[in-house]
């Protein structure tokens, strides 16, 4: 998933800030270039309930897909790896029959996937006690989610006491994070819990030891967070509804700046070049070389300067990326760029907006101030960026997971039905950090369950077959629209435009979603 919060170690993707919400229109309704028919942000999976995409009914409704009866609910037992007893216990008697094991095709069949039992579908969730703390050494101070778990246990509560998915009640098998250790011997340990210790259907973290992990056990990846299109080849059960392989998102970036005559020169900005800086690693050089480079070269136009940033992998070592980033910032004001695009995306120690975060600082520090092209992994608008750094910033933005991504256009309906959910289990969404963490987690386990309810057989091959039969189906929380098919696993498929407005320190968004 694109997810969680801020400039560290998380996976998530972060928000723009300001403006009002107009909630004119209709979800879907108008979308620049959309494929299908006119609703394809917001229809159901075929054959199931539901006007959201999710394929289950609403709390408080009926059908075939969500049963009124509770099926363990969060408030009973305590399952392994639960944090405070979520989707603990056993089906009660109340589960009616539209949730039983014969309520949809995956349940005829006699083949199941890893982590599915008779009575439960466990997942493999990542969290981050120290993630306040780890955030503010790297410079993001009040970025702070709170507990990741609560978010989480709310969502799977709520699919729980609806019958779960499938006449089984979703477990989360949790693994701690440390952003003070390195990251790597904590992937393995997490590869240990997941598929050793404890066995899971999916898991909903990143990195590439976790990918030969869920490859090794047949299980199921969810997030494909700082990937390119190598690494979608190389594992076939990595899927993300909200992603957006790194080439994709540097084509899509260059030809939407375009759009906005972002590459023009202007007195402020006057020798148009440019330059671009990613980190240092397989999959952002190619998306930079596959992605950036091509598509400026298309509209007639080059890099003059690219930077690689050595990537850090525990918080004490975040200097070494620092310095980099102090380095190549020196480079492109001797060279006169005066246009920066950054390649950002989680890596290491970071998250989404890190590498921004370390670039604007020490731009600052050195009184640099070119105009910046940013996309959603830049998290453009980002209250903690220096504000002056940002004037004249334009944005190609996929993400929709605050509601001030929805200015001029109706509010994301599964986003909203997200936030109702984490309400009820005593969570309330109210800033960027809290916004994404939320999304992030409705959409993991949202996602599972289409997937489950979706497929022939509760399998990783049926999950997979699932997939790609949603088109654009899929309603995520977190992004404007999605499309997956049988060529495409990242699913991230409409993006706005946007500029930094200085007055309000804010994003402004112009026009409808559009397919870049």
């Amino acid at each position: 998933m694109r997810r969680l919060p801020i400039a560290l170690l998380l996976a998530l993707a972060l928000p723009a800030c300001g403006s009002t919400v107009a909630t004119t229109g209709t979800g879907a309704q108008g979308v620049a270039g959309a494929p299908g028919s006119t609703d394809s942000l917001e229809a159901p999976v075929p054959g199931t309930a539901g006007s959201d995409g999710l394929g289950v009914a609403e709390p408080g409704t009926t059908s075939g897909a969500a049963a009124s009866g509770a099926a363990g609910s969060g408030t009973t037992g305590g399952g392994a790896g639960t944090s405070n007893g979520s989707a603990g216990g056993s089906a009660g008697p109340g589960a009616a029959s539209g949730s039983g094991p014969a309520a949809g095709p995956a349940a005829a069949a006699g083949a199941v996937g890893p982590g599915i039992t008779a009575d439960a579908i466990h997942l493999g969730i990542a969290y981050f006690p120290d993630a306040a703390a780890g955030n503010a050494a790297l410079g993001a101070a009040g970025a702070n989610a709170g507990d990741q778990r609560d978010y989480y246990d709310a969502v799977i509560d709520d699919v729980n006491s609806r019958g779960g998915v499938l006449g089984r009640k979703l477990v989360p098998i949790y693994h701690e994070y440390r952003t003070g250790e390195p990251i790597d011997p904590q992937h393995e340990a997490a590869c240990q819990r997941w598929t050793k210790d404890n066995k899971v259907f999916a898991i909903l973290f990143r990195g590439r030891i976790l990918q030969e992990c869920a490859m090794r056990a047949g299980a199921l990846i969810i997030s494909g967070d700082g990937e390119a299109g190598p690494t979608y080849q190389r594992v076939p059960n990595l899927v993300d509804p909200g992603a957006v392989r790194l080439e994709r998102l540097g084509q899509a970036t260059v030809s939407g700046l375009h759009r906005e005559k972002y590459f023009e020169k202007t007195p402020d900005w006057p020798t148009g070049k440019i330059g671009v800086i990613t980190w240092q690693d397989p999959s952002y050089e190619y998306g930079v070389k596959q992605g950036y480079l091509p598509a400026l070269a298309k509209l007639g136009l080059r890099s003059d300067l690219e930077r690689y940033v050595v990537v850090s992998q525990q918080v004490g070592s975040a200097a070494d990326s620092s310095s980099a980033v102090s380095s190549a910032v020196l480079a492109f004001r001797t060279a006169g760029i005066d246009h920066v695009l950054i390649q950002d995306g989680a890596a290491g120690v970071f998250g989404l907006g890190g590498l921004t975060l370390l670039f604007l600082n020490n731009a600052k520090s050195q009184n640099y101030f070119p105009r910046y092209g940013f996309n959603a992994n830049n998290v453009p608008g980002f209250s903690i960026y220096p504000s002056d750094q940002q004037r004249g910033m334009l944005a190609v933005d996929f993400s929709d997971y605050m509601p001030t991504q929805d200015e001029g256009i109706a509010p994301n309906p599964a986003r909203e039905r997200c936030h109702r959910v984490l309400e009820k289990g005593g969570v309330t969404p109210s800033d960027q950090t809290t916004y994404a963490t939320a999304a992030g987690a409705c959409d993991g386990v949202w996602f599972v369950e289409t997937l489950l309810r979706k497929a022939s057989q509760p399998t990783l091959q049926g999950a997979l077959q699932a997939a790609a039969s949603l088109g654009t189906s899929y309603r995520s929380p977190q992004v404007y629209g999605t499309l997956l098919d049988g060529s495409r696993r990242d699913g991230g498929h409409l993006a706005r435009n946007a500029r930094y407005d200085t007055g309000c320190s804010c994003m402004r968004y112009t026009g409808q979603p559009y397919v870049p």
